[in-house]
């Protein structure tokens, strides 16, 4: 992919979410019916994710992604910790299941 098509997908993408939130209020609503959303699929709020090494399922505000963490510390002066080593800010956690490697 040229430097040339790639600029003109990330500047359509601009010009999308500009388009669709043009406010920050409406991103805002965009952000809490996701937040929502993620709360009827089981999502929990962070404050409620164990705090004795057991490890869950993690959402950052700014990732894409699904991380696999634990809380390392006394509560509430520890942090979320991913299992490679990495502190992270989630907001809402979801417990393992037995299947989920």
């Amino acid at each position: 992919m040229d430097f040339e098509k790639i600029a003109a997908e990330l500047d359509q993408a601009i010009q999308k979410r500009a388009a669709d939130m043009p406010m920050e209020n409406d991103a805002l609503q965009v952000m809490f019916t996701a937040w929502q959303r993620l709360r009827e699929l089981g999502w929990r709020d962070i404050g409620y994710c164990p705090k004795n090494g057991t490890p869950f399922l993690a959402i950052e505000a700014r990732s894409t992604d699904i991380h696999r963490c634990y809380y390392r510390g006394k509560w509430p002066m520890g942090m979320c910790e991913t299992e490679d080593g990495r502190d992270m800010y989630p907001i809402l956690f979801k417990a393992l299941l037995k299947e989920q490697p």
